[in-house]
């Protein structure tokens, strides 16, 4: 439904049609006033994302579990001063605890991922002080199975909060 299937022998990311999702995700990006945030539960899907976003003139970096640390701060760090990369494509699980990611305006969910945790930290990245901008966040899907992950995820949430709020 992304773009791309693995072949579970290889390891290999091989493309599939998804000209809908691609075309809503872009009309998203041109849509936000400021920087925006994609997270992609698949690195292969990242990758295959990146390189089209690239040859259709957008300005992107890639954070995910394969780029070094090192490496990882100095995107970030651009992202907050430089007026490129415009978009990052993340990985959910290398958006940790106190990343401010505040010149972005829109978070936007290539597919769902699984983690409410990580959905929230996400969310937060640039829900932050600081933040001047109206926020919106997308949620991209396109079979009911992935509406349901979504739903899965806020239920979740809702039952922490819930258990939270006896306390």
């Amino acid at each position: 439904l992304c773009g791309a299937l693995k072949d579970p022998a290889t390891g290999q990311y091989h493309p599939i049609p998804h000209a809908p999702r691609l075309q809503t995700l872009k009309e998203t990006i041109d849509q936000a006033s400021a920087k925006v945030i994609v997270v992609v539960p698949f690195k292969g899907i990242i990758r295959l994302l990146a390189a089209q976003l690239e040859k259709d003139g957008y300005s992107c970096a890639v954070v995910n579990g394969d780029i070094p640390m090192a490496k990882r701060a100095d995107i970030f760090k651009a992202f907050k001063t430089q007026a490129d990369p415009h978009i990052l494509l993340c990985h959910p699980a290398v958006m940790a605890h106190g990343l401010n990611l505040t010149e972005a305006d829109t978070l936007i969910f290539y597919a769902p991922i699984y983690s409410n945790d990580e959905v929230e930290q996400v969310n937060e990245r640039f829900n932050r002080a600081g933040q001047t901008r109206k926020m919106t966040i997308v949620r991209l899907g396109a079979h009911p199975l992935e509406w349901a992950i979504y739903k899965l995820t806020d239920t979740r949430a809702v039952a922490q909060n819930n258990i939270l709020d006896l306390y």
